[in-house]
């Protein structure tokens, strides 16, 4: 079940890094991240997926009456129609992606924070930085100089999650400038839908 696999692997993560958070305050150490937020993350994660279990344990039951043909429809996929918007797929696949991440992380350490690359993990960022406040989590996208981008849904679900310390990064793979902006959804996507539109406004990161 990709719900249950994605949540775990994100429980997984949290759970493993407040255990060693925990070992490094024990030795005396002082991390940015303290282990109780850590464990809070994971605790929270964990509610959401029995939460979402549950949910979809009784869309399990429903039963639905005979279907009624009322029209028709043709089915376009979405990369084409983010072609034609000029979106780049922000796929983890392929070398410009893979430096557009390399330049955020840059960024991210230029900025005096700790980012770790955890694109591929379907956690709903690529990037992970670690700053006084908590946590920080990036989506990378190249840049086009768009106005908006289309989140996929385990994304949309960690912005609006995340609130204020998620943030989309728009990388200029030729020189590697990074443009900070902060999406803004006005709800999940729709039950079927894969992504939905995220509206950036502009930040300085």
């Amino acid at each position: 079940m990709a719900v249950k696999e994605r949540l775990g692997q994100e429980i997984s993560y949290w759970s493993h890094r407040a255990d060693e958070l925990e070992r490094r305050e024990l030795a005396g150490q002082t991390p940015k991240l303290n282990s109780r937020r850590a464990h809070d993350r994971a605790q929270e994660l964990t509610e959401r997926l029995q939460r979402r279990l549950l949910e979809l344990e009784q869309e399990r039951q429903l039963t639905s009456l005979p279907p009624v043909v009322v029209g028709g429809a043709i089915v376009v996929p979405q990369g084409f129609i983010d072609r034609l918007d000029g979106i780049v797929p922000d796929t983890s696949g392929g070398a410009a992606f893979r430096n557009a991440v390399d330049a955020v992380i840059a960024a991210e350490r230029e900025s005096g924070r700790e980012p770790e690359d955890v694109r591929g993990t379907r956690l709903g960022y690529d990037v992970v930085s670690h700053v006084a406040s908590g946590l920080r989590f990036v989506k990378v996208f190249i840049e086009q100089r768009q106005a908006s981008v289309r989140l996929p849904r385990n994304s949309a679900l960690a912005c609006l999650n995340g609130g204020d310390a998620y943030w989309v990064a728009l990388a200029e793979i030729e020189t590697g400038d990074v443009r900070w902006a902060r999406p803004r959804i006005e709800h999940d996507a729709p039950f079927g839908e894969g992504s939905v539109d995220a509206r950036l406004e502009a930040s300085g990161g």
